[in-house]
């Protein structure tokens, strides 16, 4: 089963909040949080650590910094003994998202923005969605950019490669269920797309089994 959680960070503009979960959080991620100049970024690494280590609480695993193993392209995941906890985190505008899941997982979240130029368009899309995408509509094109942008970035996420492997060497095809092209050859993905005002949302991993609904978590001091 592939979980998500989410949650809106600027409940931790409440100082008596920010200051509780602080506490409660892992050295290593309250090192994150104190290396962010601005408040915002402080709230979203909080957010992303906040869910993590609920989480995993809620599966009875202790995050132990000495437990977090890492990939060669450096996704981490979590091992107690012999078993295997993957999750994966992503932030965007206000909200943070934590996923989990049995197998590999990818996660990313987008605040959609009111226009995409055309070097972005080029840079992130394959010849094929780049020439969908300019026949559509502004607003349809930056809605479809985001929602495709969202997928190519939980598959790199889901393989560990992130932007090590080009954006424009995934060709997707947006019809559903979604599928895409890695260099050409189709592979075996499955995808869900989760809807979030104002943001695209997509998880992927290589087991059709998503939850079907995000959890909202709302820390409390």
């Amino acid at each position: 089963m592939v979980e998500l959680y989410v949650t809106d960070t600027r409940c931790f503009s409440d100082k008596e909040l920010f200051a509780e979960v602080y506490r409660s959080l892992s050295e290593n991620r309250r090192n994150k949080i104190d290396a962010y100049k601005y408040d915002a970024d402080k709230f979203l690494s909080m957010g992303a650590g906040y869910l993590l280590e609920r989480g995993l609480r809620n599966f009875n695993v202790p995050l132990q910094v000495g437990h977090i193993e890492y990939g060669r392209d450096g996704k981490p995941k979590l091992r107690t003994g012999e078993h295997v906890y993957n999750f994966n985190l992503s932030h965007s505008g206000v909200y943070a998202v934590c996923a989990f899941s049995s197998t590999e997982v990818g996660v990313d979240i987008q605040k959609v923005s009111p226009s995409v130029s055309d070097r972005i368009l080029r840079v992130a899309c394959s010849p094929h969605e780049y020439l969908y995408l300019t026949e559509l509509s502004g607003e349809e094109c930056v809605s479809e950019f985001y929602r495709l942008w969202t997928i190519k970035e939980s598959y790199m996420k889901y393989l560990g490669s992130g932007l090590s492997l080009p954006p424009t060497a995934i060709d997707v095809d947006l019809n559903l269920p979604v599928s895409l092209c890695l260099n050409g050859v189709k592979k075996r993905a499955f995808f869900k797309e989760y809807p979030l005002d104002g943001y695209r949302l997509t998880a992927c991993s290589g087991i059709d089994l998503f939850c079907p609904t995000i959890k909202i978590v709302t820390p409390h001091a």
